[in-house]
This record gives structure tokens, C-alpha cells and sequence, in this order.
């Protein structure tokens, strides 16, 4: 299990790099969204969470994101042991898709970004932008 010092350690380094190669949120639309749920109720393996850069701690990272606005937070389990329910509090991966697509059919195409990391769960941060 990883200590809290680690995690915090992490998610600093994950700052530091975003800083340094001007890294961003990820646009996904509402079709990419509606494309992994199909796949993960046919048993298949979602790909959107897989290319959601991670920026770190969104509280420290903000000042390098000034054209984006928060829309949504959301906690999620990572083991993805569970594509439908976690057990837990955090969303499933499933939970997270339907979510993202519930998201994007309110606001739009969405920004997004992974942060906040642990051992076991992860926070997801969806984001609107404001200029183009």
C-alpha cells in the first residue's frame, strides 16, 4: 500500500511534467463516450481512460489551465476489476462512461484530465473550455 507522502509525491511529479511539456486536457466527445459504452457492455475493454492525460493535483495545476473551466469531479476506481460496480463509493469504469456521456449530452464536448491519484482509486476532472 502506498503511503500518503508517495501519493502526494506523485501527483506533484505529474504537475511538474504537465508544466514542462505544456500537457492539456483531453477533448472527448460525445460519440467516443457512446463507442466505449458499447464495447464495455459487450465485455470489451474501454479505451477513452486510457489516453486521459494525468495532470496531477488540479489545485496546483490550475494556473497553467486559465481557458478552462471546472465542470464536474469525478472519483473513480482504477483496478478495474468491477467494469460495473465497484464496490465501493468511487464510480466503475462503466459508472465513468455513462457519467462522461450524460456530461457531454448536457455541456457539449468536454475537456478531460486525471488527477489526484492513489493506490486504488482516481479522480477524473471534466472540463469546459472557455476560448478556443
Amino acid at each position: 500500500m502506498m503511503s500518503l507522502a508517495t501519493i502526494q509525491d506523485m501527483n506533484l511529479d505529474r504537475v511538474k511534467e504537465a508544466r514542462e511539456n505544456d500537457k492539456r486536457p483531453m477533448e472527448i466527445s460525445e460519440a467516443e463516450f457512446r463507442t466505449d459504452l458499447s464495447t464495455v457492455q459487450e465485455g470489451g475493454n474501454p479505451s477513452i481512460i486510457r489516453h486521459i492525460p494525468n495532470l496531477g493535483d488540479p489545485d496546483l495545476i490550475i494556473d497553467i489551465l486559465p481557458e478552462y473551466e471546472l465542470v464536474e469531479s469525478l472519483f473513480v476506481d482504477k483496478g478495474g476489476l468491477g467494469l460495473w460496480d465497484s464496490g465501493g463509493p468511487a464510480l466503475s469504469i462503466g459508472g465513468f462512461i455513462e457519467k462522461g456521456l450524460e456530461l457531454t449530452k448536457e455541456h457539449g464536448t468536454l475537456h478531460w484530465m486525471l488527477g489526484s491519484e492513489g493506490q486504488f482509486q482516481i479522480y477524473i476532472f471534466a472540463l469546459r473550455k472557455l476560448v478556443d
